[in-house]
């Protein structure tokens, strides 16, 4: 993870077809709360929404049980242990996060933000969780 300073390169160009991505902007994050880190926002066609995709060096997958107002479910990503994280009794438009665990005190992190209420959490859940897998495999390529 040390060797990604660029979140946007987790994503190919195939996994942006797939995710049906029509655009991508570099940018900052401090999803942590340790200070600002690379973060690629990609946004995909159809209903306004926002993928957020961000590779957190110094802060493991734990962090999220301890985040008040948030609801947790230990999940898995392709074979990595990994936090579904919501908040809890939002109503309306909210996010779902998904951390992956990919080494100690690493996590790579991607929220599914809609702009509108044309998702439901669990649709939201499973495009990010869709998308999390999908960096997740162009992460292990990168020695």
């Amino acid at each position: 993870m040390d060797k990604v300073t660029d979140p946007c390169s987790l994503l190919t160009d195939a996994q942006r077809a797939e995710l049906s991505i029509t655009r991508a902007r570099k940018g900052t994050a401090d999803p942590v709360h340790t200070g600002p880190v690379a973060a690629c926002m990609l946004n995909p066609s159809g209903p306004s929404a926002t993928y957020r995709v961000v590779a957190v060096p110094n802060t493991g997958v734990g962090y999220w049980f301890d985040v008040v107002n948030m609801s947790t479910q230990v999940i898995d990503v392709s074979g990595f242990p990994a936090v579904r994280a919501t908040f809890s009794g939002s109503a309306g438009v909210a996010a779902c996060s998904i951390a992956v665990s990919v080494a100690d005190n690493q996590q790579l992190l991607v929220d599914f933000t809609p702009d509108d209420r044309q998702f439901s959490q669990e649709q939201m859940c499973q495009n990010a969780q869709k998308a999390a897998g999908l960096a997740l495999a162009t992460l292990q390529t990168i020695k």
